[in-house]
């Protein structure tokens, strides 16, 4: 692991100088509108930043009983706001499908745990609501090890509906090949990433996911992984409006508009802090030293 004040020297030599990129206009202009109100949280999933601790289990519901899960989905809060926690399988359970249809939420905030195939994902493909947050391996209590987050990545690809609907993804992995499939998912407005995979980023998919202007928040700290190449290219830190990472290196060239509002990394020493402040005048820094 690299030291916090090395971070700058973590890249494997000779790589060369993130390019200078801007996004395209007809990204910036199908950007996502309104706050950032969702955080991750490892063993519940994706959550609102107000309502945290809001969710509701499956495993622990009446699954058998359509209206009595349905009750227990909306209590005290909207299903739209509350943190579904569910085994694979149990996204396919009729009574849970026909809840979400008689809700038609305008999001569905899904943490899946154990195994997901390609059963799992057709069962997304049919819930009635047009934007998805998932997450998926690790589930609760388990490590990357003990899932397969390329083979959940893979399933999730082929899915019908899920390039238009996801808009949230947590997943770890650890496969190259598997950041194509990312890529894949133009309207994600979060992303989180753990794993090897950190360490291995695809330069195509990498291009792609960051020159979206959609995806509005990044996290790639992964505490047992070293600083990914990711976090050298301002593109992926600062064209997003929340960022995650082990360190930042630069402040965002001349020609880089800064759209960062929340920077969370390791450590900053206090030239780039200051020089982060005034190219981007809105932002809060969060480090851990």
């Amino acid at each position: 692991m690299c030291a916090a004040a090395a971070l700058a020297a973590c890249s494997s030599p000779g790589e060369p100088v993130p390019s200078e990129r801007a996004p395209s206009r007809s990204a910036a202009a199908s950007s996502n509108e309104g706050p950032l109100d969702l955080e991750w949280e490892f063993a519940r999933g994706w959550e609102p930043s107000e309502t945290l601790d809001t969710y509701v289990k499956l495993e622990y519901t009446p699954l058998g009983n359509q209206k009595a899960l349905r009750a227990m989905l909306t209590a005290g809060k909207p299903l739209r706001d509350k943190a579904v926690i569910a085994q694979g399988d149990e996204v396919c359970a009729p009574a849970f499908v026909a809840a979400v249809a008689a809700e038609k939420p305008d999001r569905l905030l899904l943490r899946i745990e154990g195994k997901v195939t390609t059963a799992t994902i057709d069962c997304l493909d049919q819930l009635a609501t047009p934007r998805l947050y998932l997450g998926m391996c690790p589930g609760r209590g388990s490590t990357i090890g003990d899932c397969d987050g390329d083979a959940e990545l893979a399933a999730l690809a082929a899915g019908h509906t899920m390039e238009r609907r996801l808009r949230g993804l947590a997943i770890g992995f650890s496969q190259k090949a598997s950041w194509k499939h990312i890529a894949r998912f133009a309207a994600l407005e979060y992303l989180t990433v753990r794993g090897s995979a950190l360490a291995n980023i695809d330069p195509e998919a990498e291009m792609t996911i960051c020159q979206r202007t959609e995806l509005r928040a990044l996290d790639v700290w992964d505490p047992n992984q070293d600083p990914p190449y990711l976090e050298r290219d301002p593109v992926c830190v600062y064209m997003r409006e929340r960022f995650a990472s082990w360190g930042v290196h630069d402040a965002p060239p001349p020609n880089l508009p800064c759209r960062l509002r929340h920077l969370f990394v390791w450590d900053i020493e206090p030239p780039l802090r200051a020089a982060l402040q005034r190219a981007c005048p809105d932002l809060t820094i969060e480090s851990a030293h």
